[in-house]
């Protein structure tokens, strides 16, 4: 279901169709929409610390790091940048540290 939601996004991107549908909602939607996807991300994070201390405090301090960066640098696209950022340094992380990528025990649970 979020591959399906993903490539929607991509459709609607790549014919302009997105600029279109955030001009019309408004500043105030998309920000409140993202401080949603926030929230979420927040509380995934600190589960993650919870669970797996190591990867997960890889991922909080990466994503501390890179959004004081990014927001110095290009505040528009700071979050964007920080979950991709986040995200990529985490899993090379929980790599190295030999974790099988998507065959953790509670990934049935997170998914139900």
């Amino acid at each position: 279901m979020v591959m399906f939601g993903g490539l929607i996004m991509v459709v609607l991107g790549l014919t302009g169709a997105l600029s279109a549908i955030t001009a019309f909602a408004g500043d105030a939607i998309v920000h409140a929409m993202m401080a949603g996807v926030g929230f979420v991300l927040v509380r995934t994070a600190f589960n993650m610390v919870k669970r797996k201390p190591d990867g997960g405090l890889v991922s909080v301090a990466s994503a501390v790091v890179i959004y004081l960066i990014t927001k110095a640098l290009d505040p528009g696209n700071a979050l964007v940048y920080t979950i991709v950022g986040s995200l990529i340094i985490s899993s090379v992380a929980a790599k190295l540290a030999g974790q099988k990528l998507g065959k953790t025990p509670w990934r049935k649970k997170c998914a139900a």
